[in-house]
């Protein structure tokens, strides 16, 4: 009987001091992590919109973005954060547009959609070939944005549509191989967020 209770008090101490371990363990990857994710926003924000001289956050009951100033206290765009249901995730995009919905630049900063498929949005395309390693054959820096985000840059939000293959006018956006879900997700959380705040910006919502 005295073995059973030594046991069993012996079993509650090493399963509250792992419990007490593993909450302080994660505690800390916790904020490691909050702190990168912050990082990878506020780059995202600055490469958007240029550099703004300086944001002004505005955060609503279905918004959240960011009015970019430039250096004389003027409306440059704005930056939004937008959202989308994928294939296999929630896909988390910064895109900055200007007064008028053209878009300047956008960066999906979260994603964990299909490797391979899906998560080809962040893939850059390489110049480089297992051969020029044994010619020693240097070739030019590649565009270091990826393909698939590039072609939003310099559109107009609401004309923004899926293509599967070969676009032929401003706002067609080739599909992703193989992620037609991934791809229209993208497109369609952009549109939402930004059709948002400009709806916002011209009094819908405040």
């Amino acid at each position: 009987m005295k073995d059973t209770i030594r046991f069993v008090i012996t079993l509650v101490i090493v399963t509250l001091l792992s419990s007490f371990i593993l909450s302080l363990l994660y505690t800390k990857v916790r904020a490691k992590i909050e702190l990168q994710q912050k990082a990878v926003q506020n780059d995202a924000i600055n490469f958007v919109l240029d550099n703004p001289h300086k944001l002004e956050e505005v955060q609503s009951a279905d918004h959240k973005y960011w009015k970019g100033l430039d250096s004389e206290g003027n409306l440059k765009g704005y930056v939004v954060l937008c959202e989308g249901k994928g294939f296999s995730s929630t896909i988390k995009i910064i895109a900055g547009v200007d007064v008028n919905g053209k878009i300047n630049k956008i960066r999906v900063i979260a994603q964990q959609e299909t490797p391979g498929l899906g998560a080809a949005m962040n893939a850059v395309k390489s110049n480089k070939y297992i051969w020029d390693l044994i010619t020693g054959k240097k070739r030019e820096k590649v565009d270091p944005n990826p393909y698939f985000q590039k072609q939003f840059f310099g559109t107009n939000y609401n004309k923004l549509e899926i293509v599967k293959r070969n676009p032929e006018k401003k706002g067609e956006i080739e599909a992703l191989t193989g992620a037609t879900i991934s791809s229209k997700a993208v497109v369609k959380a952009i549109k939402d967020g930004i059709a948002g705040v400009m709806a916002a910006e011209e009094g819908g919502e405040k």
